[in-house]
């Protein structure tokens, strides 16, 4: 008998003005996203700290424009990458065409890591100013 798979609906970011930022669902959880960006500085958020717990992760698609990832404009802690990015708001490049993968692994600490479409490793995005 065939094996039938069960697939999560896939979410939808769509970042459309500088002014306007979005937020990956948490709802998003164990799931797949997409990203549409018509600029390389749109910004989209991570969910807020206080919202997922600790192993809350998501696979998303960045399309053809890449973007910019922030923490949570709530939060008043939290690191990607190993950097502060709270006090700095620093934000972590998504280049475009690649697998981005998000992983929450302590209360405010995330892990961002990036494939390209070949499906090599890209050196993880470093936030910054």
């Amino acid at each position: 008998m065939p094996q039938s798979y069960y697939q999560d609906p896939v979410t939808a970011v769509v970042l459309t003005s500088s002014a306007v930022s979005s937020t990956i669902s948490a709802d998003a959880h164990n799931g797949f996203f997409t990203i549409t960006s018509s600029s390389a500085n749109f910004v989209v958020h991570l969910p807020k700290n206080a919202d997922v717990p600790v192993g809350w992760h998501s696979d998303g698609w960045m399309t053809a424009t890449g973007c910019e990832l922030r923490l949570n404009t709530a939060d008043t802690a939290g690191t990607i990458n190993g950097v502060d990015c709270v006090s700095t708001r620093f934000e972590a490049p998504i280049a475009a065409t690649t697998l981005c993968r998000i992983y929450k692994v302590a209360s405010a600490t995330w892990i961002v890591e990036n494939l390209d479409e070949g499906g090599d490793d890209i050196t993880a995005p470093v936030p910054n100013a």
